[in-house]
């Protein structure tokens, strides 16, 4: 059997009045002030209290022969038969209930296994028994009537191993915790609920049945027990779960009053042992030498810390992890992920000391709007649980650019087209393409210029990235053309796309080029005029030019000089009738000045013996000429006007008023033949 308490000793001999059993339990109210009731239940400088005695053993709290709950018990008795009605819903008995089961299995007892106390258990609830006659008058209690009211409800009934009330009967382990409703107030003249104390655990004795040899028989048992006034938490369950875990922990370490684990400095018998020198008090916030706030479990639930001798420190330490994110717009969810499942940013959890945890940050993180996405450097974490965790991941912003090329067939080839890729917001991004891609010896595709978000002609260009951007490489297909030319001696023709020059061909150096695929103007030189000033005219391709090119393409440049033209004419009946061979010789003669003038640079007098040359071809047209004879020999040798016009007035051979005369004279009848005007000079 345990030795029965001293306030149990007096309050059975009935040998201390009520108020100095008062002035004694006023000393014994080890639970949270009132002042300490109205903290803020949320704050936490666990890390502060850490610091100061992180890793160092500081035995504050000495064992004094006095006995422990090794396996606490704990059992919930709601002083009210209808506690659910008389209390606000967060108060609700099912709420301290699960409040209890909690603590009993998140690891606040952890650092009680120092000093004896392991593996706590909840065993249930009861309301106020109709057997047991209320303690409560006009909403007031008294100690001594709680000790009266709990002896009812746990004494043993004539049946073994069974209580009156039915509710389990007190052991070596038990703990009752006594929760008085809202509107209850413990008043002893000088000690007052929520006024002098908030809380407090005390012992008394109770029949319970034990056996002998294994004889059931009836012995007063220790009633170890705690009080919780509902009162007192001002209508908040973490400032009740504080007061309650306060008086919770302090009743297993020292259930007996005096003995047990606490502060020996404290042991003069003048109160301070009850209300300063218990493992929570000198963890109490205000209060004790290393107060702190009460700390939220990682379940959620706010608690009392209290000392631990191994740690040198108040525990539970717990550590706060906070996860943030920076940059992510509110268009897309912000979430990371603990411990493996996904969670809402800002996220914050509690975690306990030396426990590990990993996290991390979702990366990429798509928009809703094609092509934007962001992205953060911020690795995947371990944590120890070591120190609190503050993590922001910043996040950029970035954009897709679309490289391509077309034709599809140009793209496939394109080998060195920049790749599709995410860039970030704001950058310059210089991309590129092939200038060419072969097919074969004779076809190929060539690029020609950017389009969609960017220009240029060139294989390299810059895109600035502000948004999601596409930069497409635009080619042509393109074919081979070689022009040969006949006709010219060592003279040089220069051939020409529409209006496109491709460049210059001559009998020793054929043009070969490439040409885009599609619709083709090829025209050479009407007219070249040699260093000797012999001139040579175009005949046209052979072979004749496509009016749209598909292919490679090879033709030859025909010339022919006046001489040769006359005697085609002369021979194909262009020229014809009694005399026509002299007339012939006639023309050839004629022209033949023309040409002594072009190659003696006598570019005026090669206006006037081609003005000659034209009115004789006039002369003879639709007689000895055909007329489509005599409009070629015209035209032929306006060309040589003109050309000799441009000359003589850059060699200041004739006024400008002549030269414009000159050409008033060639543009007029040029106009008349059908022919192409030149511009003047």
């Amino acid at each position: 059997m345990r030795p029965v308490s001293i306030l149990a000793s007096l309050r059975r001999h009935a040998v201390v009045p009520r108020i100095i059993l008062a002035v004694l339990l006023s000393g014994a109210m080890a639970g949270i002030t009132a002042s300490a009731a109205h903290a803020n239940p949320r704050a936490n400088d666990s890390a502060n209290a850490h610091a100061i005695h992180a890793s160092t053993e500081l035995d504050l709290l000495s064992h004094n022969l006095g006995r422990v709950l090794e396996h606490p018990a704990i059992h919930n008795l709601f002083l009210s038969r209808s506690w659910d009605s008389d209390n606000p819903a967060n108060l609700s008995s099912s709420a301290i209930n699960n409040f209890t089961q909690t603590l009993v299995s998140d690891g606040y007892f952890d650092g009680a296994g120092q000093y004896g106390v392991h593996s706590p258990s909840f065993t249930g609830s009861d309301g106020q028994a109709l057997i047991c006659p209320s303690p409560t008058v006009d909403g007031e209690t008294a100690f001594g009537a709680i000790i009266a009211w709990l002896v009812c409800e746990t004494s043993a009934s004539p049946i073994p191993f069974t209580t009156l009330t039915g509710i389990p009967g007190a052991d070596d382990n038990s703990l009752y915790v006594v929760y008085l409703p809202v509107g209850v107030r413990v008043n002893d003249i000088v000690a007052k609920s929520c006024d002098d104390f908030g809380a407090y655990h005390f012992n008394a004795d109770t029949p319970s049945w034990d056996t002998f040899f294994g004889v059931p028989f009836v012995h007063n048992r220790d009633l170890v027990f705690a009080v919780v006034p509902a009162e007192c938490a001002h209508g908040s369950f973490d400032s009740l779960t504080a007061l309650a875990s306060h008086e919770i922990i302090e009743a297993a370490t020292d259930p007996d009053i005096g003995k047990g684990w606490i502060d020996d400095s404290q042991l003069i018998f003048n109160g301070d042992i009850l209300k300063k020198g218990e493992a929570s008090d000198i963890c109490e916030l205000n209060e004790g030498d290393f107060g702190m706030p009460p700390v939220q479990m990682p379940g959620g639930l706010l608690v009392s810390p209290y000392w631990s001798n191994s740690a040198g420190v108040c525990v539970p330490i717990v550590r706060h992890v906070n996860l943030d994110e920076a940059g992510l717009p509110t268009s897309v969810p912000h979430f990371a992920t603990f411990n493996g499942e996904s969670v809402v940013l800002p996220f914050n959890a509690v975690i306990t000391d030396a426990s590990t945890h990993t996290y991390s940050f979702p990366s990429p993180v798509d928009d809703p709007n094609p092509g934007i996405r962001y992205i953060t450097s911020a690795q995947p974490t371990t944590i120890d649980g070591s120190k609190d965790v503050h993590d922001v991941a910043t996040y950029i912003t970035q954009y897709f650019l679309t490289v391509q090329a077309t034709p599809p067939a140009a793209a496939i080839a394109d080998a060195s087209l920049t790749p599709s890729a995410w860039e970030d917001s704001g950058s310059s991004v210089t991309v590129s393409t092939d200038s060419q891609i072969v097919l074969d010896a004779n076809n190929r595709y060539a690029f020609d210029h950017w389009s969609d978000d960017t220009t240029g002609a060139a294989p390299l260009t810059a895109i600035l990235m502000d948004g999601p951007k596409t930069a497409t490489a635009n080619y042509v297909l393109q074919h081979l053309l070689t022009v040969n030319v006949s006709g010219l001696d060592a003279n040089s023709t220069t051939i020409t796309n529409g209006a496109i020059t491709l460049g210059t061909a001559s009998a020793s150096a054929p043009l070969v080029v490439w040409v885009n695929d599609g619709p083709l103007a090829l025209d050479a030189s009407a007219n070249v005029n040699g260093p000797d000033g012999k001139q040579y005219f175009f005949q046209g391709f052979s072979p004749a030019a496509p009016a749209t090119l598909t292919a490679p393409f090879t033709t030859t440049a025909q010339y022919e000089t006046i001489a040769q033209l006359i005697a085609d004419a002369l021979a194909n009946g262009g020229i014809s009738g009694p005399g026509a061979g002299g007339q012939a010789i006639v023309f050839t003669q004629q022209f033949a000045a023309v040409q002594a003038d072009m190659g003696g640079h006598k570019y005026a007098q090669a206006l006037g013996d081609a003005q000659s040359f034209i009115s004789h071809v006039q002369a003879q047209s639709s007689k000895k000429v055909t007329t489509s004879i005599a409009r070629t020999f015209q035209l032929d040798a306006l060309l040589v006007y003109h050309n000799a016009l441009c000359l003589a007035g850059a060699a200041g051979q004739i006024t400008p008023a002549t030269a414009a005369a000159d050409y008033t004279f060639y543009s007029n009848l040029v106009a008349s033949l059908g022919g192409t005007v030149l511009p003047p000079c």
